[in-house]
């Protein structure tokens, strides 16, 4: 009969007392950056966004820029977001941490209301969708963009929607 092996857990008092060898590697999520040069990557990429919002619907070309400009955005926000809750995570009372992170939310929530809906240019440009969707360079992106023109049948009338 084979011997039975029993694993024990080892227990820190700290967080800081667990060998490095143990801890996540939350600085790799930054990529050599730190929390502030991602965090203004992130709002001159917004503030970007917003003064295209409009524009972006000029060309198939301006469009597909705005997509990936778009998706970029997703993914640096993303990453910052990732290490700051992971970061907060392993010590709640971070308060430099939790600082940042109010800052964070509460300047891309500013920037949110300075974009305004997307919807309503969305559906503004619809015609000039369909048609680009119809071009190779586009072809990545139409089911999201069909997705989109499909969800315009489930909207409620403007009556409803304002009250």
């Amino acid at each position: 009969m084979a011997k039975e092996q029993k694993f024990i857990a080892k227990e820190y008092d700290k967080y800081s007392d667990v060998p490095k060898k143990y801890k996540w590697d939350l600085e790799a999520i930054l990529e050599g950056q730190t929390k502030e040069e991602l965090k203004d990557k992130i709002i001159k990429l917004t503030k970007k966004n917003i003064e295209v919002k409009d524009s972006k619907y000029d060309s198939p070309e301006e469009y597909l820029k705005a997509i990936k400009s778009g998706e970029k955005l997703e993914v640096l926000t993303n990453k910052l977001f990732n290490y700051t809750f992971n970061t907060l995570a392993i010590n709640v009372v971070d308060a430099e941490m939790k600082k940042f992170q109010e800052e964070l939310e509460f300047e891309l929530y500013q920037l949110d209301q300075e974009m305004g809906p997307e919807a309503p240019r969305f559906y503004k440009n619809e015609k000039k969708l369909i048609e680009w969707m119809k071009l190779p360079k586009f072809k990545p992106y139409v089911k999201e963009i069909q997705s989109l023109l499909d969800e315009k049948k489930h909207e409620l009338p403007k009556q409803i929607q304002e009250f």
